[in-house]
């Protein structure tokens, strides 16, 4: 339901219910005389009492969007009330102002203020309310294979293919080389041929041209007796139409040292790995590795994604140990990084990134949380940021509803987004569940 009106003080109860003080001030003009474009107008909303289903619910952030010139405020998680903000320039201007009630489910609802000023402080403000409902998880079937983390997947169609990594088996932890395809339609997994490239975990899944890929990767476990760990710089092909695999590259030039940070983004059917400082393109078409731009800061684990002729990456955990929140953009037709907005949230590595309706996402992952001004411990995370390239900015959506985890997979699916696997702190369980969004 929407309603407009001339905003003079609140006197009519709607299905929902909002208190809005609103004042026009600072540097005001005579009444009917036109805003200077240097004039600065200041909007302040004194107090929201918003009913969303018969209850206030927990308020768990703000968000605020400006059209035109008007500055970008931010606003605390926990207020309950909007700051005042400075907002220069005349004629009509709107001011987004989100409010997010998260229920025990993870769910959340939202109502969307609309301010418009009508370019002097003298003339009344109109204001627009709206009532909308934001996006929900809902739980996938669970997966059939063991639990594990660092595994591998792909998407192809409204197919998501999982497996490898390494997890619980005979007893005790290994490395996986079982696959599955969840059909997004019917919600059912079905077991596929396993991957003959042996055992392991933190290998890279793409799709190209409707086939998947799993490239690279740390071998958990080997035939051998006692024999170590190794990484791996192979590249396997996947066809859907006939369950079949086959090797079809291998390259000497990786870095066998940066395999297990080793992260992956396709933008024009080419698929370019991410590790340390190292970007490499790899081309399906002509089997042929290229060395890139390095990336500009030292990283392990980063976060990736790619958005129409973009990629993206999250610089992850430091060498020398911590964690980074800066994020890049990178550019394959001029071959060079730029710095974006740093991640809204806590740094993290073994997190999960992937793009859908032209944004990015980065999902849970490991991070650090502060005991007390000088101890911290390491934590498993499950908040949920989306990135808007056209805004160069981030928001907080919905949490992931599961047990928190790192080491989980995700990627887009039948334009849905799945995420699931994984482990958490501090039960160190290996999870089997997956969520849609």
């Amino acid at each position: 339901m929407e309603r407009t009106w001339q905003f003079v003080r609140p006197s009519v109860k709607y299905a929902f219910v909002l208190v809005l003080g609103l004042w026009l001030a600072s540097s005001c003009t005579e009444e009917g005389e036109p805003a200077s474009p240097t004039t600065q107008e200041q909007v302040k909303i004194e107090k929201t009492d918003l009913l969303l289903g018969g209850s206030i619910g927990s308020i768990d952030s703000f968000e605020v969007q400006y059209e035109g010139n008007w500055a970008l405020a931010v606003v605390p998680a926990s207020a309950s009330w909007l700051e005042p903000s400075s907002l220069s320039g005349k004629g009509n201007k709107k001011v987004y102002v989100i409010i997010k009630e998260a229920n025990s489910s993870g769910a959340e609802r939202a109502a969307t203020i609309e301010v418009t000023a009508e370019g002097t402080a003298a003339k009344p403000v109109r204001v627009t309310a709206k009532q909308s409902k934001l996006k929900e998880w809902r739980q996938a079937a669970a997966f059939p294979g063991p639990g594990r983390r660092n595994a591998t997947c792909f998407a192809i169609g409204d197919k998501l293919y999982v497996g490898l990594g390494s997890g619980p088996k005979d007893n005790k932890e290994q490395g996986l080389d079982d696959f599955y395809e969840y059909d997004l339609a019917r919600n059912t997994w079905t077991q596929k041929k396993a991957f003959p490239g042996g055992p392991r975990s933190f290998s890279q899944g793409f799709t190209i041209k409707g086939k998947g890929y799993v490239a690279m990767g740390y071998a958990t476990n080997c035939k051998s007796a006692g024999c170590p760990p190794f990484e791996r710089n192979d590249f396997w092909e996947y066809d859907p139409s006939d369950d079949s695999w086959r090797m079809v590259a291998a390259f000497s030039e990786l870095n066998p040292n940066q395999t297990m940070s080793t992260k992956a983004f396709v933008v024009n059917e080419k698929v370019y790995l991410f590790s340390g400082r190292d970007l490499w393109e790899f081309d399906p078409a002509a089997m042929a590795l290229t060395a890139k731009a390095p990336f500009p800061v030292a990283s392990q684990f980063p976060v990736v994604f790619s958005i129409a002729d973009k990629g993206y990456a999250l610089a992850g955990g430091l060498d020398g140990g911590g964690f980074s929140k800066a994020f890049y953009e990178y550019d394959p037709a001029t071959d060079r990084w730029a710095k974006k907005a740093d991640f809204g949230g806590v740094g993290r590595r073994f997190a999960v990134g992937y793009s859908l309706d032209g944004k990015g996402f980065i999902a849970c992952g490991e991070g650090w949380e502060a005991t007390s001004p000088n101890t911290w411990i390491t934590v498993s995370l499950n908040d949920v940021w989306e990135y808007d390239p056209s805004t160069n900015t981030w928001g907080r959506i919905a949490d992931y509803p599961g047990a928190k985890p790192f080491g989980a997979v995700g990627a887009a699916v039948g334009g849905k987004a799945m995420v699931g696997t994984g482990k958490n702190y501090p039960h160190y369980q290996s999870l089997k569940e997956f969520w849609i969004y």
